[in-house]
Parts: structure tokens; sequence; C-alpha cells
């Protein structure tokens, strides 16, 4: 499993040209506290513009407990991701 920053662009780009089982892209640990909320759209729009399934994607959300965590899984939620972390 490859884990990418969402909040990182060009991580983001490159990872569409490797070949790992799973590319995960982190919202959590990963971004700074005022990065998140443009990070999670990020991913968002990202998993919509992928151009076909080279591998399985997981999107690593903030805890529920948290002020982003709701909001993150909303937002997952209707995305072609295929895991919620």
């Amino acid at each position: 499993m490859l884990f990418v920053p969402g909040s990182h662009e060009r991580a983001m780009q490159k990872s569409l040209g490797l070949a790992p089982d799973m590319i995960c892209f982190d919202l959590e640990d990963a971004v700074a506290p005022e990065a998140k909320t443009a990070a999670r759209d990020r991913v968002v729009s990202h998993l919509a513009s992928l151009p076909e399934k080279h591998c399985a994607t997981a999107v690593r959300i903030n805890g529920l407990e948290t002020q982003w965590g709701g909001e993150d899984l909303a937002a997952i939620a209707h995305t072609s991701a295929d895991a919620v972390l």
C-alpha cells in the first residue's frame, strides 16, 4: 500500500504512474490542521478524475471524534474509493 498525503498535489499526480496494489490518500497525520479541508477537497476531486482503476484506492480519514472526521466520511462516501480507514 502506497500512502500519499492528500495535501500534496504533486505526489498524488505521481502516484498515477506507479503500480502499487493500493494507494491510500491520507487526510489524517500527513496533513496539517490548517490544510485538512483543502486536502479533503483535493482527494475527492482526484478520485473523481482517475482515468480507470489501475489499483485499489483507499482514503485515511480523520477520527470521527475530530472536527474533520464526519465531513471526511461524508465526502468520501460519494467517491470511487474502495476503502475508508
